[in-house]
């Protein structure tokens, strides 16, 4: 049976990432916990705005009130550039790299095919993979 590797989502925000490092190659094994693929996320942080938050403070001392412009002021956005690391919860045979290092693609994009069979071709590949079961991960962020 052929599986999709997909792009996974490690934040609720995440629209996609870079495929930093492939730590397997096609037709390698792949076991419970390994190492599949380091994907580089960009994820968005809010930042309190300490003077922002001062000002409204004293305003509510002040018995004055908070208005909505008030609130657009308190946080700003840093980005951040994090390493997930995927990691195999199943088994099975990685067949072929869709997405190579340094491609960005969309979360739930393809990023591999694998099988559970050993001898299973993916050439030529099936049409349409959307009937295909998604290959079961873990990704943790490590940096």
């Amino acid at each position: 049976m052929l599986l999709k590797l997909v792009m996974p989502s490690v934040d609720r925000l995440m629209k996609g990432g870079v495929v930093d490092k492939w730590h397997k190659t096609e037709g390698a094994h792949v076991d419970y916990g390994d190492d599949l693929v380091d994907v580089k996320v960009e994820l968005t942080m809010s930042i309190l705005d300490r003077g922002s938050m001062e000002q409204r403070i004293r305003l509510l001392k002040d018995g004055g009130s908070v208005r909505d412009s008030d609130l657009a002021s308190i946080t700003s956005e840093r980005a951040l550039i994090l390493i997930a690391r995927v990691t195999s919860s199943d088994v099975g045979v990685l067949r072929r790299i869709e997405t190579r290092e340094g491609t960005y693609g969309e979360v739930g994009s393809l990023l591999a095919i694998l099988s559970t069979a050993d001898h299973e071709s993916t050439n030529p590949l099936p049409e349409d993979l959307r009937g295909a079961s998604e290959f079961r991960v873990v990704a943790n962020l490590i940096g």
